[in-house]
């Protein structure tokens, strides 16, 4: 049976995907991520693969502390399956 897009939020921790930049001040009980290390604090998204999103903060998106400095945006996260390793 198909999942209904609320059932799949749920599932997913209610990830909503970014196609422009994050609002400056993200919302209580969500976190930023994004995919890879930005390469720099002016990457745009979509750039080589760059995805962010907004999930809820606590669920286990296997995610860690990002200080990547990118677009100016205080504390984020990114994904654990880069290359890269987190500057935290």
């Amino acid at each position: 049976m198909k999942k209904s897009i609320k059932e799949r939020m749920e599932e997913y921790g209610h990830t909503e995907y970014l196609y422009e930049p994050p609002p400056r001040t993200i919302p209580p009980g969500r976190v930023l991520v994004h995919n890879v290390d930005s390469l720099g604090p002016n990457r745009l998204l979509g750039s080589g693969g760059f995805r962010a999103w907004l999930c809820d903060a606590d669920y286990d998106h296997q995610t860690k502390p990002c200080d990547c400095g990118w677009r100016g945006y205080g504390p984020h996260h990114r994904t654990q399956n880069t290359k890269g390793e987190s500057r935290t």
